[in-house]
């Protein structure tokens, strides 16, 4: 999820501002929990049929 959020930032931002782009590793526990919630209701949404 990170990964593409960086990427749609310079995508959209010529000069992102550095905690928009920040690695993984620097993001504090609360974001990294977060973007893990939104990747695996993606996922979960991606394997239901239907």
């Amino acid at each position: 999820m990170a990964i593409c959020w960086i990427a749609q930032i310079y995508k959209h931002f010529p000069d992102p501002k550095p905690a928009y782009v920040a690695d993984w590793s620097e993001l504090p526990p609360w974001q990294q929990e977060t973007d893990a919630d939104i990747f695996e209701r993606i996922e979960q949404s991606a394997s239901t049929p239907g």
